[in-house]
């Protein structure tokens, strides 16, 4: 189970532990059952307000990232997608040859620091395996930390195994927020460009 699930559950567990302790708090000191039904049934109410409108924020944050057309991706086109992705964030790129690993390798650098990165494109999550790889890879390079991408998520036991490898992990939340921040950035950035254009028709 990813962490992004486990999040979920957990995330219900305490709104509904919240919920049955106002009710008993309030019949504590009410000593009638009608004041605490009422505030349980107007706590249901704002939960679901607020889950329908988280909900809604989600799907519109996965329509922003792409995220389901990056799942169609073979392994080439997920390779291309990454080195756009990273320059667009300011990191140079080069794509290291296959090896042995069932993956995508590439080495990015930004000022004086170089970051080996190993990516894939799966549909199951990943475990220590992949992290071994890229720990592995990181050990035969000159790079000063590795990073391992996914567009699903990690096992327990690879989050706690990068923890110990000092390997960052990339799941599928964190790659649809560096998409959408690339966009954010460069629709700031067309606007910029667009009011510059402006100012210098008017003079």
């Amino acid at each position: 189970m990813g962490r992004t699930t486990k999040r979920g559950i957990m995330k219900t567990a305490f709104y509904s532990s919240l919920i049955l302790s106002c009710m008993l708090t309030a019949y504590f000191y009410m000593k009638t059952i009608t004041t605490p039904l009422a505030i349980g049934v107007l706590a249901i109410v704002i939960y679901l307000i607020a889950t329908t409108n988280r909900k809604k924020q989600r799907e519109e944050r996965v329509a922003d990232s792409g995220i389901h057309d990056i799942d169609q991706m073979d392994t080439k086109q997920f390779e291309l997608f990454l080195l756009h992705l990273f320059k667009g964030h300011g990191y140079a790129v080069e794509i290291k040859k296959p090896g042995k690993c069932n993956g995508i390798e590439l080495l990015i650098t930004k000022g004086m620091e170089q970051t080996i990165v190993f990516a894939k494109n799966d549909k199951r999550h990943l475990g220590i395996q992949a992290v071994q790889q890229v720990v592995e890879l990181k050990a035969l390079s000159n790079a000063s930390s590795a990073w391992l991408v996914t567009n699903r998520d990690f096992s327990s036991a690879a989050y706690a195994l990068a923890d110990s490898k000092q390997v960052r992990l990339i799941n599928r939340d964190s790659l649809m927020d560096m998409v959408i921040t690339l966009k954010l950035n460069q629709q700031e950035q067309s606007a910029g460009s667009a009011n510059h254009g402006s100012l210098l028709k008017r003079r």
